[in-house]
């Protein structure tokens, strides 16, 4: 870079470096590789996504062999996630790993989140409240709008400081889901949002009508 690295140094020269770039290019630029070598950047031990297909991760303790299938060479996997916040190490720089905010039951997800970028991993992306619209014993989790919106703000909203593209809760594909997001965006007002996750079990029909009716109602937000 040449002289001294201060912070209006390194913000034009990142910003001229980066501006129109993929962000595999980001990765692999001469500037980033240097930041690695001074301490600055710690190198991310996970390849961009290069696909949208991602796996829904459960252990599968009869057969845990079987878990290897998805990292075989070929698969065009790019990613996955496990319901929670802690990568699963068999998967490490394989694939990359989206946390999941499940519900209102850990109160460390930001803390985590953020241990893992400072450790060098790649988190592009992180998921939140999986079906809050829907009960524990349907696998929901259970939360009113009110309170994930409290708990957005203290545990999602600033990880889109370090880069991380926040997604808004995972409703069910009921009428009752589209209800809790409007109150839910309702209530959390001061929060922003990267792109909207669309659950859907049934036919393709029913499935087109869920994401059209999404997109009606929050053209802004990708799906």
């Amino acid at each position: 870079m040449g002289g001294p690295l201060t912070s209006s140094t390194l913000k034009n020269q990142v910003t001229g470096a980066f501006s129109g770039k993929s962000s595999s290019n980001i990765l692999s630029s001469p500037i980033i590789k240097e930041l690695h070598q001074i301490g600055l950047v710690k190198k991310a031990t996970i390849p961009t996504i290069s696909s949208k297909r991602g796996l829904v991760y459960v252990p599968n303790t009869t057969h845990p062999e079987d878990d290897l299938v998805w990292i075989q060479p070929g698969s065009d996997l790019g990613f996955y996630y496990n319901y929670g916040r802690i990568p699963t190490q068999k998967y490490a720089n394989h694939l990359a790993f989206i946390p999941m905010l499940f519900g209102m039951f850990n109160n460390t997800f930001q803390a985590d989140v953020i241990a893992q970028i400072n450790n060098g991993a790649y988190v592009p992306y992180v998921f939140s409240f999986n079906e809050p619209d829907l009960p524990y014993h349907d696998g929901g989790s259970q939360i009113s709008p009110a309170d994930a919106a409290t708990t957005w703000m203290k545990e999602l909203q600033h990880l889109s400081a370090y880069g991380v593209k926040l997604g808004a809760p995972a409703t069910s594909g009921s009428n009752g889901g589209i209800t809790w997001l409007q109150q839910f965006f309702a209530a959390c007002s001061n929060c922003t949002f990267d792109f909207l996750p669309v659950h859907w079990y049934g036919d393709f029909p029913g499935l087109a009508s869920q994401v059209g009716y999404a997109h009606y109602l929050w053209p802004d937000l990708p799906l």
